[in-house]
């Protein structure tokens, strides 16, 4: 085979490829977008990884830092769902400081809040529920309400966010004025409401 033979080859062999490997690489790009957009993150940042590896590129630098940001925020929410789910049982102990005791709790949901605030994260629904969720166990129903709201909007349907909404605005009327034993009680708005409203739900057939 002369060289100019060999040329025309090679030069066939790395056009064929290079149109192969831009092929794929929109395949692995139109994947990790679709990862993306339905908030598979875990794929989403193995995708970006992979393409990156092959170009530079905005897009996928983008979706990558994103969704290690996303897969970092979700480690810290099943970190603070496990703490409010700790200091719920706090209500069922009878003769206990809950200032005391639900002092960390209220510390700990100030950072989410702060978090939760930071534009990266403000447009994460589960972590406005879950601070949502935090503040009214601490008997903030302003602060759980907005919280609430937020998650709500972005997602209308976060069951938890709607429910717990729901009974914040249900114990703000019970904190007015309740009748129990055809006798009018005020009820706090703060951590005597979550002890009555931990008793309510403990009344078979009620929804917890």
């Amino acid at each position: 085979m002369c060289s100019s033979d060999l040329g025309l080859t090679l030069g066939g062999w790395w056009w064929t490829s290079t149109l192969r490997r831009g092929k794929e690489y929109r395949n692995l790009a139109s994947e990790t977008e679709i990862s993306f957009t339905s908030k598979d993150w875990a794929k989403a940042l193995h995708g970006a990884t992979q393409a990156l590896e092959v170009r530079d590129d905005a897009r996928m630098e983008e979706i990558s830092r994103t969704s290690r940001n996303r897969i970092a925020l979700g480690k810290q929410l099943v970190s603070y769902q496990e703490m409010i789910a700790a200091a719920r049982w706090s209500f069922y102990v009878k003769h206990l400081n809950l200032r005391e005791k639900l002092a960390p709790l209220r510390e700990s949901l100030g950072l989410l809040a702060g978090i939760m605030n930071d534009p990266a994260n403000e447009g994460v629904a589960e972590g406005w529920e879950v601070l949502g969720i935090g503040w009214y166990f601490l008997g903030e129903s302003w602060k759980a309400e907005e919280a609430l709201l937020k998650a709500v909007r972005l997602q209308p349907d976060r069951g938890k966010a709607l429910f717990y909404l729901g009974k914040v605005h249900l114990e703000r009327a019970r904190g007015r004025m309740t009748t129990i034993s055809d006798s009018i009680v005020e009820i706090s708005s703060s951590a005597d409401a979550r002890r009555f409203t931990v008793m309510i739900e403990r009344t078979p057939g009620t929804k917890s």
